[in-house]
């Protein structure tokens, strides 16, 4: 994919501002609300609203849909809430005019996202929390027929709902900042509990392409009208979650968000030994996927990771804590600038990572002694915060705050202003506590003409060789982390691992 991008320097850091508190709020006759409470067998996990009403632009009417994500559950024990909000603009007829969103970054950071198709492109502009400075801009293509929010939702209705009728149209989706088709094909009738009360709904499948790797999810319809009135979901961090069409009063309603989600959500089938010395330097793996007939294909090859063999769905792997013997010498290829330039979320040009770096390495001059340093600097001073998401190099500068992705991502900024090339990585990292897998980042920088990895959190040097990895980014014009399709991948569907081996 051709990408265009423009980068414009931050001069001051973000305000730290809230903007979406509570309910979204019309400008102008309301054409359409719907409320919805999210669940899952736990308990309520918040609320979605869908509001349309129409805004006047040069005279013309057009229509704004508004979708209100509110969520707040336990996120590995620690209280974390999260607003989020997209939106189109669009004609009577659907055509999109603007499309946009805000989803938190963390505490004190949200992605603000607007757009205006012209043609077959469309400038992301990424604004400042205001929503009025552009701070970074993107080119993406775009797809002419795409259509608005508000048609998406109401697709279905009063159209033929017999088994086996499909149905697809094209959208934004803000959470790979593309334009995709989707496809709902009509399953039959089932009965549903609506508060309380067994009703028979239509049920149907949303399907994405294959190769976006994003489950499918269930709607459930009043035949009578084709509206949704239940959606499902399956997730790896909370397993089934549904949204039940309710009352404005119902869904905001108080709630404790003392729904927990899943510490570990791989699952393994036995837990993996440890001895006096920790976790085994080295291990034999089985993983099989319920959206991927290639985990080889995910799991990329390391001097430490070999896929070995597949049987059915099911790859076999070898992992050590270092590296396996017996490999021929890997070359592997020199990194592009691609891997030192400052981009939106590494950001080594901001003038508190590059003040970090220098307290960090002191009077070190070598690469490796400056990695060792930077690791152990970010590991002893950013504060380990689960109420962050992926927020940018800047702002963990400034906040002292977040887990592991906060912690790669300044280390690799950290390490970009000392001219060492430096990429994140993502993969899965044992929990012998929760007997699972569950997601890690971690940094890696290009020393001695190959990619060796620095983990500021300390885990993954006491996983043993307990570990998967996915892949590497430079983070290059990404804009969401979920545009990177091979960590999609990897994190799509269940997954589950069978021990087969430990020495």
């Amino acid at each position: 994919m051709f990408v265009l991008l423009c980068f414009l320097l931050l001069c001051e850091p973000p305000q730290h501002i809230k903007a979406l508190k509570g309910a979204a709020i019309p400008t102008g006759p309301v054409v359409r609300e719907i409320w919805y409470n999210r669940m899952n067998a736990q308990g309520k996990l918040g609320w979605l609203q869908m509001l349309s009403y129409e805004v006047k632009e040069n005279e013309k009417t057009l229509i704004k849909t508004v979708i209100r994500d509110h969520l707040r559950y336990l996120r590995s024990g620690d209280p974390y809430s999260e607003d989020s909000e997209q939106y189109s603009i669009e004609t009577s007829e659907g055509n999109v005019v603007e499309v946009g969103y805000r989803t938190s970054l963390g505490k004190h950071q949200d992605l603000v996202i607007r757009g205006r198709p012209q043609g077959n492109r469309i400038t992301l502009e990424v604004l400042d929390h205001a929503g009025k400075k552009v701070v970074y801009r993107q080119e993406k293509p775009w797809n002419p027929e795409a259509k608005g929010l508000l048609y998406q939702d109401k697709l279905l209705e009063g159209k033929d709902l017999s088994i086996g009728k499909s149905y697809s149209v094209n959208g934004f989706l803000s959470i790979i900042n593309e334009v995709t088709s989707s496809t709902y094909v009509i399953l039959g009738r089932k009965q549903m509990s609506v508060d309380g009360v067994l009703k028979e709904l239509v049920e149907v499948e949303q399907r994405y392409p294959k190769e976006l790797y994003i489950d499918p999810s269930r709607h459930y319809l009043d035949p009578a009208t084709g509206e949704p009135v239940i959606s499902t979901e399956d997730n790896s961090l909370f397993v089934l979650v549904m949204h039940e069409r309710v009352s404005r009063e119902k869904a905001l309603e108080a709630f404790p968000g003392n729904v927990k989600d899943k510490d570990a959500p791989v699952t393994i089938d036995k837990p993996i030994p440890m001895s006096l010395f920790g976790l085994p330097v080295r291990l034999r793996l089985a993983v099989e996927m319920s959206q991927d007939d290639h985990p080889e294909q995910v799991f990329l090859n390391t001097r430490r990771q070999q896929f070995v063999k597949k049987e059915g769905k099911r790859a076999e792997f070898r992992l050590a804590k270092k590296e396996l013997e017996g490999l021929p010498a890997i070359k592997e290829a020199v990194p592009g600038p691609e891997y030192l330039s400052s981009n939106f979320y590494i950001r080594s040009d901001d003038a508190l990572v590059k003040k970090h770096a220098q307290d960090a390495i002191r009077d070190a001059t070598e690469p490796r002694h400056k990695m060792e340093r930077i690791t152990r600097w970010v590991s002893r001073n950013v504060k380990g915060d689960y109420e962050t998401g992926f927020i940018t190099a800047d702002e963990v500068a400034r906040t002292m705050e977040g887990d592991c992705t906060e912690m790669g991502v300044l280390a690799a900024a950290m390490a970009r202003t000392q001219g060492i090339p430096a990429r994140i990585c993502f993969g899965l990292v044992y929990d012998p506590v929760n007997n699972g897998f569950a997601g890690h980042l971690w940094s890696e920088a290009w020393i001695d003409n190959q990619w060796q990895t620095f983990d500021p959190t300390g885990v993954l040097d006491s996983s043993g060789a307990a570990w998967l990895r996915i892949d590497g980014y430079s983070m290059m014009d990404v804009l969401n982390p979920d545009e990177m399709t091979g960590v999609r991948r990897g994190f799509a569907g269940r997954m589950k691992v069978f021990l087969l081996d430990t020495k």
